[in-house]
């Protein structure tokens, strides 16, 4: 039998009990975000073992599910914003400017967009410490279990990134994938372009949300 335990401190769980009393919304439950991340994003007749990545702004969580089960969860401090730190400082703008940057250039050629610096080099050495993390991870994971993660699931705004899928992807060497939670739902097909862009950062809301429909 293995048995995964997930603990929360009281204080972070009272700071959410007072948001929702000052909102005047009725608390159904708390639970920490992965499990948002699972309900959304893997499917419950899901029988391949999978790693699921949300890059955050302040951190990156790195989740092995085996089945539709959590079998480990792992957070390290690099986020987006160390990634748009890195540019502001080599371009020499501002953070707001470097953002935009991020976001658009990423990690395609510099001639794509007529710049002269190429980010991937700027970028790469903190998304290979991600990588490294990751590998980690999985390596234990199999090790452990005797079972190889066949896909990779990138969450969370930064996944978004230009040329990050096709980096995560050679890195690993395995499928990657952007998350969309949004692909079991039901909504207008006029909506589809837009809600691929919000899919990654709304993840573990659509999770939460398919939680709150049970009740």
């Amino acid at each position: 039998m293995t048995i995964l335990l997930a603990a929360v401190p009281n204080e972070v769980i009272n700071q959410y009990t007072e948001i929702a009393k000052l909102a005047e919304l009725e608390l159904f439950g708390l639970e920490a975000e992965v499990f948002g991340l699972i309900r959304s994003l893997v499917p419950g007749d899901n029988r391949v073992p999978q790693v699921i990545i949300d890059i955050g702004a302040q951190s990156t969580t790195c989740s092995v599910v085996d089945g539709d089960k959590l079998y480990t969860s792992h957070s390290f401090d690099l986020g987006g914003n160390e990634l748009a730190n890195l540019i502001s400082k080599s371009l020499g703008v501002d953070i707001k400017k470097a953002e935009e940057i991020k976001m658009v250039q990423g990690l395609l050629e510099p001639e794509t967009f007529g710049a002269e610096k190429n980010l991937k080099e700027v970028l790469s050495p903190m998304l290979d410490n991600i990588v490294r993390e990751i590998d980690g991870i999985i390596h234990d994971f199999h090790e452990k279990r005797g079972k190889a993660v066949k896909k990779v699931v990138l969450a969370g705004g930064v996944s978004l990134l230009p040329g990050l899928k096709e980096y995560m992807a050679k890195s690993l060497e395995m499928e990657v994938e952007i998350a969309n939670p949004f692909s079991t739902l039901f909504y207008p097909p006029v909506l589809e372009p837009e809600l691929r862009k919000m899919g990654p950062a709304y993840a573990i809301a659509i999770g939460s949300a398919l939680r709150g429909l049970e009740y």
